[in-house]
C-alpha cells in the first residue's frame, strides 16, 4: 500500500509526521500562515496533501490555493467528511489505482 501520513494542524505545529510520505491528510480547521509555507512546499515536491476536519465534520470548505505562495503548487484535496483515519484509508487505497488530483478528487467526495 502506499504510503499516506496523518498530520495535525495546530498552533505551534511544526509540520508533518511522516515526511516519506506519498500523501499526508492533515487534520485542520485552517492553516496558519507557517503551516501554508510547509504544505506548499510538500506539494511543490509532489507529496498529496488532503485536508480534513478532526472530528470528519463538514464544518469548513479549504479554498486553494488562496495566497501568491501557493499559486506555484498542485491544489490540496479537501475531504469534507471523513475522519482523519479513514480518509488516510480511502487515500491509501486511491493511490493504488489513481494519481491524479482530479481523479483523486472525485473518489474522495463519492465516499
Amino acid at each position: 500500500m502506499p504510503r499516506v501520513g496523518i498530520s495535525y494542524s495546530y498552533a505551534g505545529a511544526h509540520g508533518v509526521s511522516d515526511s516519506e510520505a506519498k500523501a499526508i491528510v492533515v487534520a485542520t480547521t485552517g492553516f496558519a500562515p507557517q503551516a501554508k509555507k510547509c504544505y506548499a512546499g510538500l506539494r511543490r515536491k509532489g507529496v498529496i496533501v488532503a485536508t480534513t476536519f478532526p472530528s470528519g465534520e463538514e464544518i469548513f470548505a479549504v479554498d486553494w490555493p488562496s495566497s501568491g505562495s501557493d499559486l506555484t503548487a498542485p491544489p490540496v484535496i479537501g475531504v469534507k467528511h471523513l475522519m482523519p483515519a479513514k480518509a488516510r484509508i480511502l487515500m491509501m487505497l486511491t493511490l493504488t489505482r489513481i494519481t491524479t488530483l482530479s481523479d483523486i478528487q472525485k473518489i474522495v467526495d463519492s465516499y
